[in-house]
């Protein structure tokens, strides 16, 4: 049996916590209830205190590992999106102006439109939140521009592979690229919340809130070398790859924190 639940419960709005759904079930509080009542018990249990579970628990198996923390409100992800833009880029704060578009060459009629789009610009957009991860976390803002300007992702929507090219199609593209980059992905999606937002002139941007993961680093492979193992934390305003020995440091900071 778990120590009390209301001591989990405070640890995950305070910093966020990994557990199971057999985990949770394992609380006094759900004892006696069958799968589909204990399953209804923690969902309201966990909306009641400000909390969500990530995946949610219709989704996923028994075992697998999810993340509860603190339920982030429209409102967050608006005061995000301010504060990254009058931070500027930092160690926390990163402006990408497209996920999946070459803004330098979009529109040139010289180059073929399939030249317009590119795998480096999404593996940019998941190695920096890799590097959020494994740092302090932070806000990735995508649709911006490194000036601070906000032309938005609407002029990409149309070449996200897909059939429908609309915000949700640009969504669930995010979330394949993160999961085809990212390993043991599901165990990471928690520690990741974002919503599309529209700005005062009309065009929208992605506003990603990554919370600073401790239980373990996160390893990334790259387009150029699929099966590579790579580490990148925040260096400044950008990313850096870190190498065994940084690594193995990195590792004994975070145990010893």
């Amino acid at each position: 049996m778990p120590g009390p639940l209301l001591d989990f419960l405070f640890r995950a709005y305070r910093d966020g916590a990994e557990c199971t759904l057999a985990e949770l079930r394992a609380y006094e509080e759900f004892e006696g209830l069958s799968l589909l009542q204990s399953l209804t018990a923690i969902d309201e249990r966990l909306q009641g205190e400000g909390l969500c579970i990530v995946p949610p628990i219709d989704e996923g198996e028994m075992d697998q590992a999810r993340v509860v923390s603190r339920a982030v409100r429209d409102e967050t992800f608006e005061a995000a999106y301010k504060r990254a833009l009058d931070e500027d880029e930092s160690q926390e704060v990163e402006y990408k102006e497209s996920l999946y578009l070459k803004k330098k060459v979009y529109g040139n009629e010289k180059v073929p439109k399939d030249a317009w789009v590119g795998e480096e610009i999404v593996f940019e957009v998941v190695s920096t939140i890799c590097s959020f991860l494994n740092s302090d976390g932070g806000i990735l803002l995508i649709g911006v521009a490194d000036d601070g300007s906000s032309p938005g992702i609407d002029c990409e929507l149309s070449f996200i592979p897909g059939n429908k090219n609309d915000l949700d199609q640009w969504q669930l593209h995010l979330s394949n690229c993160l999961k085809k980059y990212i390993y043991d992905f599901t165990s990471i999606i928690g520690y990741i919340k974002r919503k599309i937002i529209q700005t005062d002139d009309g065009n929208h941007v992605c506003v990603v809130i990554v919370s600073k993961r401790t239980s373990s680093l996160t390893v990334c492979q790259t387009p150029s070398a699929p099966g590579s193992e790579v580490v990148y934390v925040r260096n400044g305003n950008g990313k850096a790859e870190i190498k065994a020995r940084a690594i193995e440091e990195l590792i004994r900071s975070r145990l010893t924190n």
